[in-house]
């Protein structure tokens, strides 16, 4: 067996970087593959002017949100973007990246009805 880096040029995002957000002009560089996907295994919180994703394991919590093409340079600005309430994971099964909340405990913020970010904030 051998062992070699996999180059992630994908990433999932649920809540402003979504088409229609209100931070997609950082996505401008990137190419929309997918709009209006679900993933199981997580829930969305509503921190105000964004939301939280924070991973429950469970299939029936779904968020849902839209896939983008990456590279190297819209990666190391979206790090930025994020700060560091937010860990970037490889999300299994889309072979991609994506944030979650960087906390081990779901945060004591409103849950986002329905998983799905732009329909909550409308």
């Amino acid at each position: 067996m051998y062992l070699y880096n996999v180059k992630i040029e994908k990433i999932f995002v649920y809540g402003t970087l979504r088409k229609r957000g209100a931070a997609y002009h950082l996505m401008s560089g990137c190419k929309l593959l997918e709009e209006g996907i679900t993933v199981t295994g997580f829930k969305l919180y509503d921190a105000g002017e964004y939301p939280f994703a924070f991973y429950t394991a469970d299939p029936a919590d779904i968020i849902t949100g839209d896939m983008f093409e990456i590279n190297e340079e819209i990666l190391v600005s979206l790090d930025e973007h994020e700060g560091e309430e937010y860990r970037r994971k490889v999300l299994p099964g889309f072979d991609c990246y994506m944030y979650i909340l960087n906390e081990n405990t779901a945060p004591s913020l409103p849950l986002v009805s329905g998983g799905d970010w732009l329909i909550y904030k409308k």
